[in-house]
């Protein structure tokens, strides 16, 4: 396969046309996306203004521009061959298939006095001509004006205050209050850890409930349902940590022979009743 002439005025516009359709391609796929896109973009902030969610602007802006990212990727990276460009560039200039047919000899190796004269015409067509006036990019009004018109919407909303930033804050505050507990228990069973005591397992057993608290107290959106578990825990544990003072104390002072007679539970009951 021969290549063009060098410096011809048709090959230096088709290999300009080939680059420019990657951005026509970006372009045009960009404006064809614009309304679904910026329509998901305002059904968002319409969720995040007047519902229970909190929206991320931040989120939302590097999503879109994550997409436009892939879009230009997808553009570098399109293969689009001389032929295509050939023809794109015909069209533009209402050639018909001047360039094409121009290219098409070369590639045969044609070089009689008849495709001279087809290279002579196809260079005359091309000389002065620039790629993004060839093949330029089209604006699709109607897409970019709802594009443009959701996406204004959208950012309205964002930075307008929303009715539920109180009720967020307060649950904010909540779910602080809640971590906030949760490691104060963890560092509880750390420490019930660290004890060196003569019961090491009963030890190990409390800290193993302060641990599964603390988890569950960290899986509660509510500080009503927060609450309900820790009174849940620490009735759980008040009644291990009883059980396992008895037994320490009986076993300090030699009492095991006393409570042969005495079920443990009654015992208990008796010391939580107390």
């Amino acid at each position: 396969m021969r290549s063009w002439r060098k410096n011809a005025s048709a090959e230096r516009l088709v290999v300009g046309v080939r680059r420019h359709l990657r951005v026509v391609w970006a372009a045009a796929f960009l404006q064809w996306v614009a309304p679904a896109v910026f329509a998901a973009v305002f059904g968002i902030a319409v969720l995040g203004f007047f519902g229970p969610w909190s929206l991320n602007g931040t989120a939302i802006l590097v999503a879109l521009g994550a997409l436009l990212v892939g879009v230009i990727g997808a553009a570098v990276g399109r293969r689009i061959g001389l032929d295509v460009a050939a023809r794109a560039a015909d069209r533009g200039l209402r050639s018909g298939d001047a360039l094409m047919t121009s290219r098409e000899l070369r590639q045969r190796g044609d070089d009689g006095p008849f495709a001279e004269r087809v290279h002579v015409r196809a260079d005359r067509l091309a000389s002065g001509h620039r790629p993004t006036q060839v093949v330029p990019v089209r604006a699709e009004q109607r897409r970019l004006a709802v594009g443009g018109l959701l996406g204004a919407a959208s950012l309205a909303l964002i930075a307008l205050p929303s009715p539920q930033d109180a009720p967020r804050a307060r649950r904010a505050q909540q779910r602080e209050l809640v971590r906030a507990e949760a490691s104060r228990i963890r560092k509880a069973a750390a420490d019930v850890r660290r004890l060196a005591t003569p019961q090491k397992a009963a030890s190990s057993g409390v800290a193993e409930r302060l641990d599964r608290l603390a988890r569950e107290l960290q899986n509660k959106s509510t500080l009503a349902d927060a609450q309900k578990a820790l009174e849940g825990g620490i009735g759980d544990l008040s009644r291990q940590t009883e059980a396992n003072s008895l037994a320490t104390k009986t076993a300090a002072k030699g009492l095991e022979r006393s409570l042969a007679g005495r079920p443990l539970t009654s015992t208990t009951s008796g010391r939580a009743s107390e």
